[in-house]
């Protein structure tokens, strides 16, 4: 607002005038919220009677513009009117003076107040409105909580909402939140909870509440819910903004004057609704509405303000305010009573549940029924209730529990529920499949065995006990697109579903069966084979050679009697001839699958292989050809030990497994040791040797001689003679066939420093005397160390030995330490004991008996060997019969094919058992003669018995037999019964003379 003012002017000399004239002086000040930049221009417009219009610019100066017009003429009427513009040359405040006389001579002073062009704006807002308020109980226990929720909204978009719950006693957990929960006081009586919400704005509403706190028991819950207008908070607010008609409502304005501050404003307030006023005139006044407006809607009632300032101008202020019938708040039902039959069920169990219930509000009430097993009958309604039967399952998972419940919702949607839980005795249902047992490997067309098993497991991995639908297998993988058949579908049976009779009828590696069930996911077994009915085998030997490099031989089978024989039930053999080939395989079709006996040739293995090899560990290259006769090696050896009696040499070349002990006995030429001789010159028979093929230097052969010297051994007793190796030389040779090879050297001297100490339980062995046979004998003892290329294959060969030493039988157990040395430092060393026996056989009609050496010995890489005792690690087979019969004697009748039986060793554990078969007759001298060629078969076995297969044994004929039990690291006899490994030990049985 701007004030436009003139001032008298001060009495002057008056001076002459054209006419009666009179002046004005005008001072335009800027007052309050008007400043100087709001106001750039102020133009004063008089005119009037005998007054032309005449407008002029007023000056600013600071705070105030100022002018003086002078030369008015004098004369009543005249209007002054001055105008206000903004920097935009806008119109902002205009003011004018009338009925102004101008008198002559006079100044007069003008006083304009100057009104806003435009009136300000007018204030609208609407109070927020409490849509909604649920109480979840209307009383409460002493201490007990109540949970309060409530909905609000604001009719003006934008605008920002706070809460705020109060209650006359007790607390709130989140008294800021439209959701909270109120903790009642320790003491009894009706509480008062109040929630307020306002807009930022000020404006606000509330809604109140009683609830009962009470000692014990329970309760109802009412809620309100009031619909309300909030009021406006910046210059007019009120409370409350929801009522109902005969509520009133408290308002209040502020006014404000731009121009004073201090002024004194007039307020006059106006609804738009039916009701009545209270002190309406003044700032604060109150509303009581009368009835209900037209429109149903919150913000149906506006309440107007008017504020003048008694000079012209006004101001208008608007509060928007719900009136309508009072929402009360809702409570969720209460389940008045809960029953059940039962509460343990089992298989087909019915129970029956209903429940009761009210709702605070009295509105209708729905039941539904729910389950997580079984069934759930039709419903039925009771009084205030619900009522349903339930059917237990079959089954139930093995980690859930039966549970049904009850769910009650009002008009509204607010529920209750109630639980109950049942006891289940009866079985877990089936999750998964299992195969309880693999299939096998088998041979087509065979059973497979053992029997198939699936296992139906629940969901802890148990055997489900659950009736279930039938178990289907199927073929899964089907490498050898081969037809599942038996019975491929069976009822399970406490939970396992057993498949007696399935088979394949096509070979191939990795099949697999698929079992399922309806309802369960399928199952793969493991992969498994179905062998092909041929046994396809092999005869390959392996051989070791110049620096352990590995060759192997295919022994020709091309002429080798090859066949399968599978004993039967009766005692007959069922016999499959095969075919070998010059490669060393062989085959044989139509073998039915578990044991049979290989032969090859007189070799019969008891196995149970599909593809087992034959092949045998050897020493030297296997495509070297024997040395003819007259091939021969001539010696010229120095540097001996003093040669002494009881001494020895040996030779060996790895390249070709050259060996021989006693090498001077082989001499053909040239003097023989003397005592004391330290030269060694003689012509060898060189074919006459093991393994005598001819050494090549070419192919990196070398040939080592080493002297054996005669040393005695005295630590724990009377001196004993034992031989060590002392001396030897070692030289590239090459021998030619049936020409003689020069071999010349000085043995050098072998340090000491190998030392063998051994508890030699020599008693211990003896002690196996009548194990071997009733009348055997012991006849010597043997202790060895021997140097083999190659530690892995046992003792497969002929090695050269570094120590030996012969006790006397019946001598005393005792300690030794004897002393060596080691020419093979490459090589290693392996010790053997062996303690011979005699026993005699006397054949029928003859006069004198064939006498058999039977042994009892072991071998093993050292310090192995030798870690303790050294006593028997393996005894003899033990009670062996015949067709029944004690094969310890003579027996006669026993027929052609008759089993051999046994008991397990009392020492040690036997991996497999060798039975070889010799010919006996009465010569002409009247002894007891053993036939040329070696045995008439060898049997081989890992079982304690075996029956002689037809063509062993022949009418007429007279036999014996040596029944070794052995034990060896080879730990796949079915595979490969003629390898071996460390440790080693046998014990051979000798029966009687036996016919059949």
């Amino acid at each position: 607002m701007l004030t436009l003012a003139g001032c008298q002017k001060a009495a002057a000399p008056a001076e002459p005038q054209a006419e009666d004239v009179g002046a004005a002086r005008f001072v335009v000040a800027v007052h309050q919220a008007v400043t100087a930049s709001d106001v750039q221009r102020v133009d004063l417009t008089v005119d009037g009677p005998g007054q032309p219009e005449l407008t002029v610019q007023l000056a600013p100066d600071n705070s105030v513009w100022t002018g003086l017009l002078s030369q008015l003429p004098a004369g009543a009427g005249r209007r002054f009117r001055a105008f206000a513009y903004d920097s935009n040359a806008r119109l902002i405040y205009r003011g004018e003076a009338l009925d102004v006389t101008i008198t002559a001579n006079q100044t007069v002073q003008v006083n304009i107040l100057l009104q806003q062009v435009d009136p300000s704006p007018e204030f609208e807002n609407a109070g927020p409105i409490i849509t909604s308020l649920v109480v979840s109980r209307s009383s409460v226990e002493v201490g007990g909580f109540v949970d309060v929720r409530a909905t609000a909204y604001d009719p003006n978009s934008g605008d920002v909402l706070t809460y705020a719950w109060t209650a006359t006693a007790g607390t709130f957990g989140t008294p800021a939140a439209l959701a909270s929960r109120w903790t009642a006081p320790m003491t009894e009586g009706v509480r008062t909870l109040t929630l307020t919400v306002a807009d930022q704005l000020g404006a606000s509403t509330a809604v109140s509440f009683p609830i009962l706190v009470e000692g014990t028991g329970v309760g109802e819950a009412e809620v309100f819910v009031r619909f309300n207008s909030w009021p406006q908070v910046v210059s007019l607010t009120g409370f409350p903004t929801q009522v109902v008609p005969g509520q009133s409502i408290g308002v209040s304005a502020q006014g404000q004057d731009n121009d004073d501050v201090a002024a004194n404003l007039h307020y006059a307030w106006t609804a738009s609704c039916a009701g009545t006023w209270t002190d309406e005139g003044t700032a604060n006044a109150r509303f009581t509405p009368s009835e209900l407006p037209a429109q149903g809607t919150c913000d149906n009632c506006q309440l107007t303000v008017r504020v003048t300032d008694g000079r012209g101008g006004e101001g208008l202020g608007h509060l928007g305010v719900c009136v309508g019938a009072p929402v009360s708040a809702n409570v969720a039902p209460s389940i008045t009573s809960a029953f059940q039959t039962a509460r343990t069920v089992g298989p087909g169990s019915t129970v029956r549940f209903n429940v009761r219930a009210m709702d605070p509000e009295g509105t209708a009430l729905g039941f539904a029924w729910e389950t997580t097993a079984g069934t759930l009958g039709t419903s039925a309604p009771i009084s205030e209730g619900s009522e349903v039967t339930w059917t237990a399952p079959a089954c139930v998972d093995a980690q859930a529990t039966p549970v049904v419940h009850a769910r009650v919702t009002d008009a509204e949607g607010l529920e209750a529920v109630q639980t109950f839980s049942l006891t289940w005795t009866g079985p877990a249902c089936a999750t998964a499949l299992g195969f309880l047992t693999q299939p096998s490997d088998v041979l087509a067309t065979n059973v497979i065995t053992p029997a198939v098993r699936v296992v139906l497991l629940d969901s802890l991995g148990r055997t489900s006990l659950a009736p279930s639908g039938p178990v289907r297998l199927a073929l899964g993988a089907n490498p050898g697109a081969g037809t599942l058949s038996g019975t491929v579908e069976a009822a399970p049976s406490a939970g396992i579903a057993t498949f007696a009779d399935l088979s394949i009828d096509a070979s191939g590696v990795g099949y697999t069966l698929v079992a399922s069930v309806a309802g369960l996911p399928s199952l793969a077994s493991q992969a498994f084979t179905i062998q092909p009915l041929a046994v396809r085998g092999a005869s390959v030997d392996r051989f070791v050679t110049t620096g352990n490099a590995q060759l192997s031989r295919n022994t020709d089978l091309g002429a080798t009697v090859v066949q399968a024989l599978v004993e039967q039930g009766n005692g007959t053999f069922t016999t499959f001839n095969g075919a070998g080939a010059a490669d060393g395989t062989f085959s044989i079709q139509g073998v039915p699958s578990g044991a049979y006996y290989l032969r090859l040739g007189k070799d019969y293995v008891v196995t149970n292989s599909r593809a087992p090899d034959l092949g045998r560990d050897g020493q030297g290259r296997p495509d070297a050809a024997p040395a003819s006769a007259s091939t021969t090696l001539s010696v010229d050896l120095q540097g001996l030990a003093p040669w002494q009696a009881g001494d020895d040499l040996e030779v060996f070349s790895a390249g070709t497994g050259l060996w021989a002990q006693g090498v001077p006995e082989y001499a053909l030429t040239g003097a023989a040791l003397g005592a004391g001789s330290q030269r060694w010159t003689q012509t060898l028979e060189y074919a006459g040797m093991r393994n005598a093929s001819p050494v090549e230097a070419a192919s990196g052969d070398t040939v080592t001689f080493h002297q054996l010297s005669l040393k005695s051994e005295a630590t724990s007793g009377a001196p004993v003679a034992y031989t060590a190796a002392t001396r030897a030389f070692s030289a590239p040779l090459a021998v030619a066939q049936g020409g003689t090879a020069s071999f010349t050297g000085t043995l050098a001297v072998l340090a000491q420093d190998q030392v063998l100490n051994v508890d030699l339980r020599t008693q211990d062995f003896e002690a196996l005397r009548t194990q071997v046979h009733p009348s055997a004998q012991p006849v010597d003892h043997a202790l060895f160390v021997a140097a083999f290329p190659d530690g892995t294959r046992g003792s497969y060969a002929s090695a050269p030995d570094l120590l030996t030493y012969f006790p006397v039988t019946g001598a005393a157990n005792r300690a030794f330490s004897f002393s060596y040395g080691n020419p093979f430092p490459g090589f290693t060393q392996a010790g053997l004991a062996e303690t011979s026996f005699t026993v005699p056989l006397l054949a029928p009609g003859a006069t004198t008996a064939l006498t058999v050496r039977p042994s009892v010995g072991q071998a093993d890489a050292l310090p192995s060997f030798h870690a303790s005792a050294l006593a028997p690690r393996l005894g003899p087979a033990r009670s062996p019969t015949l067709a029944g019969q004690d094969a310890f004697g003579n027996v006669t009748g026993v027929g052609l094919t008759p089993r051999l039986a046994w008991t397990a060793p009392s020492v040690g554990t036997a991996t497999h058992y060798r039975v070889r078969v010799y010919e006996v007759f009465v010569n002409a001298q009247g002894r007891t003669a053993q036939a040329a060629g070696g045995p008439v078969a060898q049997l081989y076995t890992a079982a304690t018995s075996l029956r002689f297969p037809p063509g062993v044994l022949a009418a007429g004929k007279q036999y014996y037999a040596i029944l070794e039990a052995a034990s060896s690291g080879n730990a796949d006899f079915q595979g490969h019964p003629f390898r071996s490994a460390w440790p080693e030990a046998h014990a051979m049985l000798v029966t009687g003379i036996f016919a059949p």
